[in-house]
């Protein structure tokens, strides 16, 4: 039995690296790109993500603009609304890969398997995961090695009270699509993926293939098969190094070790805590510098809530705000529009005596 390496790569909307799907659609060439072989790349599917966007949320961002009373509250745009927010990605892109430049090249027979077993991880995609609208899929061949790039939208279907009924955040989709978080290291995400892998190597099982793990690629691994790679890394070079050198390092790296698990164990055992706030842009203003700081945090109806261990950042962050003053003339102006805004008629804005 052969094997052959799988490449399973999650980028974001935010990084144009990540996730470029004019790229994808070759509306400009990189330089490593084979301009002779541009013809060959295959587009499975081809949709704008804006006509993406409408098609997904124009029945619900319709409904929830004629809740609002407040004409600043509607959302005009509803994926620009999405993208220049800071909360969730605008979209997501995977590039799957079987196989590599030197095992499997265009036009090798192996390269022709990788081809049919992509189509075959291709087929069950959107079944596995109804949540995510895929809206563009090529397979590039002009490449060094062929591989498929996958952008899809992550949308919620579970009903939100102060939000779209169907809108945009990938942690609702992956809990509607059942995947939990066992730690701060083994997260939501970390459990699709790997089930994603899961499905690439079955379906090497099915051609009498296994799974080849390349330490030049990592990032493709699980964390214990990471772990292994890095310790056969150190023994190799403890083999290399003098002795006493090697000993110091490895006492270095031991005690930084420990004390990145003596954080996240913090971190993991850590309860939550709730804030709230009377001033909302107080609360939004906390809440965007904690997503700078890649502090986590869940909103609720009447706030956020936060890990206990992060108290004293977050008060620190409060004591930063500087509310912005409002003159008694914008004070009366927001009276009036709200009065007007709950009224009826004319009559229930008049005072009583007239």
């Amino acid at each position: 039995m052969g094997a052959l390496s799988v490449s399973f790569t999650l980028g974001k909307a935010s990084n144009p690296k990540g996730a470029n799907v004019e790229h994808n659609n070759r509306e400009f060439v990189a330089k490593n790109v084979d301009v002779n072989r541009i013809s060959d790349n295959i587009t499975y599917v081809k949709q704008d993500v804006r006509e993406a966007y409408r098609e997904l949320f124009g029945e619900a961002l319709a409904e929830y603009n004629s809740r609002q009373k407040r004409a600043d509250r509607k959302i005009t745009d509803y994926y620009e609304h999405i993208k220049n927010g800071n909360r969730e990605e605008a979209f997501y892109e995977i590039i799957v890969q079987f196989g590599d430049s030197k095992i499997a090249p265009v036009g090798s027979d192996n390269g022709k398997l990788c081809k049919q077993m992509r189509n075959e991880y291709m087929k069950d995609f959107q079944s596995r995961n109804p949540n995510l609208h895929v809206f563009n899929v090529v397979l590039h061949i002009d490449e060094a090695s062929p591989h498929v790039h996958i952008n899809f939208i992550p949308f919620y279907t579970e009903e939100r009270k102060n939000s779209l009924s169907k809108g945009v955040s990938m942690r609702a989709v992956l809990d509607e699509q059942g995947f939990t978080a066992k730690n701060v290291m083994e997260n939501r995400l970390v459990a699709w993926e790997r089930s994603e892998i899961k499905i690439m190597e079955q379906i090497l099982k099915r051609h009498g293939l296994n799974r080849e793990i390349k330490n030049a690629t990592h990032e493709h691994m699980t964390v214990d098969e990471y772990k292994e790679s890095q310790d056969e890394k150190k023994i190799t070079a403890v083999k290399s190094w003098n002795t006493e050198s090697a000993i110091e390092q490895l006492v270095q790296e031991n005690s930084l070790l420990h004390a990145e698990k003596q954080k996240l164990e913090m971190q993991v055992s850590s309860p939550w805590k709730s804030f709230y706030y009377s001033v909302p842009e107080k609360q939004s203003y906390v809440m965007s510098q904690l997503v700078t700081l890649n502090i986590p945090f869940c909103e609720t109806e009447n706030g956020f809530e936060a890990q206990e261990i992060y108290v004293e950042q977050i008060r620190k962050l409060e004591k930063e705000f500087k509310p912005v003053k409002i003159s008694n003339r914008d004070t009366l102006r927001d009276d009036l529009d709200r009065i007007i805004m709950q009224s009826q008629n004319f009559e229930d804005v008049l005072p009583l005596n007239i």
